[in-house]
């Protein structure tokens, strides 16, 4: 895990119990022995965190794998508030129906030959306690691990945890003797499990490693010598069980049986449990008070088992975990992404940059995801409850493009707020929201509805005659979601930069905001333009000239900065062909370098249309400001006046790939920015783009109003 800064310890002064609660930060109080993520969590809900900054974040880690019904799901809330009414808490000293309950469903579950479980607090308890049932089974004192391995930090599980005596165990000795197996070495197996030993531990998918599958042949070896010597066989799946595999237990998913199993982390959805499930021989080697627990078993815990088993059953989660797995398998190599590993959602997605670097990247787009103690492995444990849309929009988009849900959004309404004039998104908005069975509604300040003052402290004395701040409150009462159109004012480089305007808005609600396109950005076109490329198979490391393109008036830098951002996001090579003095702002070409930075892509510009568009797989055209001369009219005027030529005819594609695709987000000007005989050419898919746009944004509206 990162490093979290280093910061002061500062004691709190306050006076109410608000503002304490607000000040207060966990090192002003909590043993520092934790690096945190740059991150605060406030609530969460299904595979969504949304932090104390009010960020939405897509969590793809589950808190070390614990979330697996992800949060708030209803039929264990539900079940926690019904045991914590009824009793919340008896000991193991007396029978309770709940705990009954939860072993039987758990060893039925487990589809494997268990005859009981031992339920405990964690998975370092039930690892300590497997470890001491074969140790006294046995009388032996050797215990076989793997290396790579981690079992918990605690005497025991910490003694056959690969790495642990150099670098945190702190213990002067281990209670027991321990030899690591090389990581699938069958040939070392009889040289390591030998008379003396009592008992194996393994993980038959390795977490910490990086999602490592150990695979059946390792795993049945070492079935085979323990059985040859009388050791037993115990499965930590910890991490990789209760479902984590596609599988009841990874034991399942291999088909080899141990003596003894351990499960934790997605077994509570987050509730503190765990279980140690026996097979009938060492179930029957069992004696009164050998083993003991206060917590373990509590009536809570075992309303949250049984309720995550029964969510696992009803909702055919498995299935999902395996159709999930494998679509992220299919779909992630891309950019520093190159190989990926595991089982079902326990996996690890091998890079060729440091993971962290990776990771921190991914938290700045608001997705959370883990490392490993390999330092090029980023591990993704999300909820079993994910689905395609969550990782992928443009999928999800693929999907109503076909077969649209007309009841999707029934009875839901979306606010379309239009400072500026539009045709295709009003157009495909509305569209969108009806193919899903939703309604909208229209507001064009100052075109039929009162015009809005956006500025701060302004003496309301001119043509608008309501604010934004009372405006914007109302308007978001009355829908669901809010769409904002604001084109860059184009009077001020740094205040459009800042998105002034549509921040301003943006602030006045808490309910689902869309930039229809703001003063940098037009993200539902960059969508529609992703798709585009992805439906014409254009290659990833392709060749991605944006040209600037005359036009009479000076134009905003949404669309090339959103197409810039978005062919660099897909890792191609991008050219930014433009004549002297119409250079895109810094910030906006750093964003996009950093972009092709983590990509595996590349940004540089150019003013020798040939050498741009030599070999180029696309040619996306677009008409903008001069920055250097931003808000001067006249200025910028003088500028262009000479490169009127500057319009793409076909003899610009001569050097061009075969196949190079003319893109320009409409709408264009025939004859200035593009001549005739390209726009409407066979390379021309400015239609299709266009199109594209009622797909992406039913997926939008899809995952916004109802996923």
């Amino acid at each position: 895990m990162p490093k979290a800064p280093a910061q002061k310890r500062k004691r709190v002064a306050a006076t109410s119990e608000s503002e304490i609660q607000a000040a207060i930060r966990e090192h002003d109080f909590l043993a520092p022995v934790f690096a945190q993520y740059p991150i605060e969590v406030a609530s969460a809900q299904g595979v969504w965190l949304t932090s104390s900054r009010g960020e939405r974040v897509l969590d793809l880690y589950g808190g070390h794998a614990v979330a697996g019904l992800g949060y708030g799901h209803p039929a264990w809330t539900a079940a926690l508030a019904r045991q914590a009414e009824a009793c919340q808490f008896q000991s193991n000293a007396v029978a309770m129906r709940i705990r009954a309950q939860a072993a039987r469903r758990l060893v039925r579950f487990s589809r494997l030959p268990f005859a009981s479980a031992f339920l405990v607090n964690s998975g370092a308890e039930a690892n300590e306690n497997a470890l001491k049932v074969a140790l006294r089974m046995t009388g032996r004192a050797h215990v076989a691990a793997i290396e790579g391995g981690f079992h918990g930090r605690t005497a025991a599980a910490g003694a056959v945890t690969w790495g642990a005596r150099e670098k945190w165990y702190g213990f002067p000795r281990t209670p027991f003797d321990v030899s690591f197996i090389p990581r699938g070495d069958r040939a070392a197996i009889d040289a390591q499990v030998t008379r003396d030993t009592a008992a194996v531990i393994v993980e038959p998918v390795q977490g910490l490693a990086g999602a490592v599958e150990l695979g059946a042949p390792f795993l049945a070896s070492l079935r085979a010598r323990c059985d040859e010597v009388g050791a037993l066989l115990i499965f930590d799946e910890v991490q990789c069980g209760v479902g984590r595999t596609g599988e009841p237990f990874a034991a399942n998913l291999y088909g080899v049986r141990p003596d003894m199993l351990t499960t934790a982390k997605a077994l509570g959805n987050g509730f503190p449990c765990a279980a140690l499930l026996f097979s009938p021989l060492v179930a029957a080697s069992l004696k009164p008070e050998f083993l003991g627990t206060t917590f373990g078993g509590g009536p809570l815990a075992c309303a949250a088992i049984a309720a995550v088993i029964a969510a696992i059953k009803t909702e055919r989660l498995l299935e999902r975990v395996r159709r999930i797995g494998a679509y992220i398998r299919q779909t992630c190599i891309a950019g520093p992404v190159v190989a990926h590993q595991g089982a079902g959602l326990l996996v690890g997605l091998r890079t060729t940059r440091p993971a962290r670097e990776i990771q921190a990247e991914l938290l700045e787009c608001c997705i959370l995801t883990g490392t490993a103690n390999d330092l090029h492995i980023l591990r993704l444990l999300p909820a079993f409850i994910l689905e395609e849309q969550h990782v992928s929009l443009l999928e999800l988009a693929r999907r109503l493009e076909k077969q649209p849900e007309p009841r999707a959004l029934a009875g839901r309404i979306l606010a379309l707020l239009f400072l500026n004039p539009s045709l295709r998104t009003l157009a495909s908005f509305q569209a969108a929201m009806a193919r899903l069975g939703g309604n909208s509604f229209v507001i064009n300040p100052g075109r039929g509805s009162w015009q809005l003052e956006t500025r701060p402290g302004v003496v309301m004395d001119g043509a608008a005659a309501e604010h934004v701040r009372e405006g914007i409150p109302a308007l978001a009462s009355y829908c669901d979601a809010l769409g904002i159109r604001a084109f860059a004012e184009g009077k001020d480089l740094a205040s459009d930069l800042a998105e002034t305007t549509f921040n301003a808005m943006a602030s006045l609600t808490e309910k689902p905001l869309i930039n229809l396109e703001s003063a940098l950005n037009h993200p539902c076109q960059a969508l529609a333009d992703w798709k585009t490329l992805d439906d014409l198979a254009v290659p990833r490391a392709g060749r991605f000239v944006l040209s600037w393109a005359w036009h009479p008036r000076p134009l905003p830098l949404a669309v090339p900065a959103a197409a810039l951002h978005m062919a660099a996001l897909r890792g191609m090579e991008v050219i930014v062909l433009r004549p002297e003095g119409f250079a895109l702002p810094p910030v906006v070409m750093e964003r996009a370098r950093q972009a092709a930075a983590r990509s595996g892509g590349s940004v540089r510009e150019s003013a020798e249309r040939e050498e741009a568009l030599d070999g180029a797989d696309v040619l996306y055209v677009k008409e903008w400001a001069a920055t250097e001369r931003y808000g001067d009219a006249e200025a910028d005027a003088r500028l262009r006046s000479a490169l009127r030529g500057w319009c793409v005819r076909n003899d610009w594609f001569t050097r061009a790939a075969p196949e190079c695709r003319l893109m320009h987000c409409l709408p264009v000007r025939r004859n200035s920015a593009i001549a005739d005989e390209a726009l409407d050419s066979a390379r021309s898919v400015v239609q299709r783009e266009a199109a594209n746009r009622l797909p992406v944004q039913m997926a939008v509206l899809h995952q916004m109003l109802r996923s």
